[in-house]
């Protein structure tokens, strides 16, 4: 079941279009000018790969990084079908660009595709607009903060009720309810509409496809526009990108739009308990937005809800992989909040062992980049406009230095210190600004572009996983012929993002009443 899904929704092959051949014969000229331009500019070191095209980035793109990181060092240039590439492989490098010299690397990469025709540069993530930018973040952060994001604290524990029923009736369709409960989640937090209930609802679907084009049409060398840009004037008929990207922006501009308006006429009736969405309205003049500015504020944070879907994913992994720390965090559970009532927010500062395991599990199995917009000089390497910075947060997450010679495994127990409390801070995390030491990590991003969703993230994440192993366990499947669990395999389907390999597993109530109990704590909670 999970395999037919994740080969119909990530293993389509990329056609090849004739348009697309005739202007990549088209711009090999201009690749080469380009080249003979960059002569004389002391370039950080990197793999060069062949004339005209670069290196060849692979589906494990993260994996090539780390081998060529061996070799190059914590700084390394590269350049993948015409478009630039910074990897940055060490933290201390990180900061000092991204943190300390933030103004420089403010800006994304200016990616031609999503920036000009499938969002209009209306999307937070991406947008090279600096005025745009500024008031978008603020907008965001009024409502994703660390205390605004309390207010949503009964809709992430009422969620997270609805998740554990429903897997504990079926969990065959595992991965398809997670993706379900961090949308519909979310979409109540945003826009407080009532849960998502079916998993097949058309809307989980349109969020997805977005997602995964966004995806695509950020990753290096995909489109030859972000290296040639002149190619964004050819006209739509053979440049089959642009036509679809253009018709998402319209589909989606239309759906932000919708339910923009659907909230201000709930507000002009006086219904003033709307979400986040609602005081981005009431705030619209205050914030400088238009109205399609304003809706489409929202837009990055549905798309951050996918990335919580796949670290969801990689929970059900660790547990099935590591079944001692699944045991331990039940312990945990079973001493702090018992059998008699389910666990609430107010139970976190009393459980470190599950804060813990929230840190890790972002720290394990991380995603995302960064870019710049400016010219630059660093250590005395140049680095050119428009160069996509990608921080290889992969790398960084798995320093031995700092997380032990065990860093490639799953082991929330590195943040847990002598007397079971939970550690502040990792050794050596005091470069790094902002609250990223109380995270324990740097899957969150750096600089100005720090994720601004974070706190909401963490917060679904802990509840999520607090209730569901409170109710339930986590398994592999049987092999029916050996008799045997069936073990998934830990390496990662790595690219732009990073999710799991398709794998099955089973959930089952821990205790008799388990059942009974989830369903009378979501009952008192409507």
């Amino acid at each position: 079941m999970f395999n037919e899904w994740f080969n119909a929704s990530f293993a389509q092959p990329i056609t090849v279009h004739f348009g697309s051949v005739i202007i990549l014969v088209i711009g090999l000229g201009t690749i080469g000018y380009i080249t003979w331009l960059k002569g004389g500019k002391n370039y950080p070191p990197g793999p060069r790969g062949l004339p005209f095209f670069g290196v060849q980035l692979s589906d494990t793109a993260w994996n090539d990084f780390e081998e060529w990181g061996k070799k190059y060092g914590d700084i390394m240039y590269m350049e993948a079908s015409g478009q630039k590439i910074l990897v940055l492989n060490s933290r201390a490098a990180a900061v000092n660009l991204l943190d300390r010299r933030g103004g420089n690397y403010n800006n994304r990469q200016e990616f031609v595709v999503i920036n000009e025709f499938l969002t209009r540069g209306l999307l937070l993530a991406s947008t090279n607009d600096d005025d745009l930018w500024r008031k978008m973040r603020r907008a965001g952060h009024e409502v994703m903060n660390k205390t605004a994001t309390t207010k949503y604290h009964r809709i992430q524990e009422r969620e997270a009720l609805v998740f554990i029923e429903n897997l504990l009736q079926d969990s065959k369709e595992w991965y398809q309810e997670a993706y379900r409960t961090t949308i519909s989640g979310l979409q109540t937090a945003l826009y407080d509409v009532p849960p998502i209930v079916s998993r097949t609802d058309p809307l989980i679907k349109k969020i997805n496809d977005f997602d995964k084009f966004l995806v695509h049409a950020g990753y290096p060398g995909n489109y030859l526009v972000e290296s040639i840009t002149w190619m964004k004037y050819f006209p739509a008929a053979i440049s089959p990108w642009k036509r679809r990207a253009e018709a998402w922006f319209a589909e989606f501009s239309d759906f932000y739009m919708r339910l923009l308006r659907d909230v201000e006429s709930r507000l002009d009736e006086g219904n003033e308990k709307l979400g986040m969405v609602a005081h981005t309205i009431r705030q619209q003049t205050r914030l400088g937005l238009s109205d399609v500015e304003a809706a489409w504020v929202p837009a990055g944070f549905s798309n951050g809800g996918m990335a919580n879907a796949e670290t969801l994913a990689w929970f059900f992994l660790a547990m099935i992989a590591y079944p001692d720390k699944q045991r331990k965090c039940q312990e945990e559970l079973d001493t702090v909040v018992g059998r008699s009532r389910m666990p609430t927010f107010d139970d976190r500062d009393n459980l470190p062992y599950l804060r813990a395991t929230v840190r890790e599990l972002i720290r394990w199995r991380p995603n995302a980049p960064l870019s710049i917009p400016h010219d630059d000089i660093y250590e005395g390497y140049f680095i050119p406009k428009g160069t996509a910075v990608f921080p290889h947060i992969w790398l960084m997450n798995r320093d031995p230095n700092i997380y032990g010679q065990d860093a490639e495994d799953f082991n929330p127990d590195r943040f847990i210190d002598e007397q079971g409390g939970l550690i502040p801070a990792i050794a050596d995390t005091k470069d790094v600004r902002f609250d990223l030491i109380a995270e324990g990590h740097v899957s969150y991003g750096f600089g100005l572009r720090l994720c601004p969703g974070r706190h909401y993230a963490n917060d679904t994440l802990f509840i999520t996983f607090a209730r569901l192993l409170w109710a339930a366990t986590i398994s592999p499947p049987i092999n029916k012929q050996t008799g045997k669990p069936v073990i998934p395999d830990l390496l990662a389907t790595v690219g732009i993002t990073i999710r799991p390999p398709p794998f099955d597993c089973v959930v089952k109530a821990r205790f008799s009443d388990a059942a009974e109990m989830v369903a009378r704590t979501k009952e008192l909670s409507t």
